[in-house]
């Protein structure tokens, strides 16, 4: 029967530990509501690369360039979470676009109300209608507010609806992703410019009038 070394098992279980987090941290992205689960898998994976590099050059004289695989699987997770969750959200994009084109229709025709119904959360956490007057780079306070006083009335185009937006992901204080449909070429230009709109701070194009959004 052979008998596992203390460090091939410590190895092993860097290697489990970090394709948890992987996992979590890919999911995080996509899906949301594992942060705290991501956070205490970063600690402890910093925790295991230091007890891994102190260990390292004991375990040089024998395993040679295998001893480093533990210490590079630890460097690689973020990087590859950072690489696959983004592309995991914009893969349930194109997984439910027909659910999300019909809803951001429906918004923008009246039909539909600006929130979620409960066999539609697997969509999002919420669905909002964006005015004109979101895509101004430095709207004015009553514009801002348009509930606050004003001497004029807003102008007719500032309330026209350009486009709908959906919250998918949220990480808390950490941020939050969604989706945006356009119906304006003036929303799209705005957008391509990659600083979003309507409280959301970065944007990107997925497709023809569908774009990423993130805060």
């Amino acid at each position: 029967m052979k008998v596992l070394l203390p460090r091939t098992v410590g190895s092993w279980v860097t290697y489990a530990l970090c394709g948890f987090v992987f996992a979590t941290g890919v999911v995080d992205q996509a899906f949301g509501g594992l942060m705290l689960f991501l956070f205490l898998g970063i600690a402890l994976i910093g925790l295991t690369f230091l007890v891994q590099l102190v260990n390292l050059p004991s375990r040089w004289s024998g395993s040679r360039w295998r001893s480093v695989l533990p210490l590079l699987a630890c460097v690689l997770v973020l990087p590859g979470i950072w690489t696959v969750g983004p592309r995991l959200l914009v893969a349930r994009f194109y997984w439910h676009r027909a659910h999300y084109e019909a809803l951001a229709d429906a918004v923008r025709s009246g039909t539909h109300p600006e929130s979620l119904a409960s066999d539609e959360q697997g969509l999002g956490r919420w669905v909002k209608a964006m005015r004109a007057g979101a895509l101004e780079e430095d709207p004015t306070p009553s514009r801002r507010n348009l509930s606050a006083p004003t001497d004029q009335p807003p102008r007719p185009d500032y309330l026209k609806l350009v486009g709908v937006h959906f919250l998918t992901v949220t990480h808390g204080h950490a941020g939050h992703a969604g989706f945006m449909r356009v119906f304006d070429a003036e929303a799209a230009h705005h957008l391509d410019k990659g600083h979003g709109a309507d409280g959301w701070s970065f944007s990107k194009r997925l497709t023809d009038n569908w774009y990423l959004v993130a805060d």
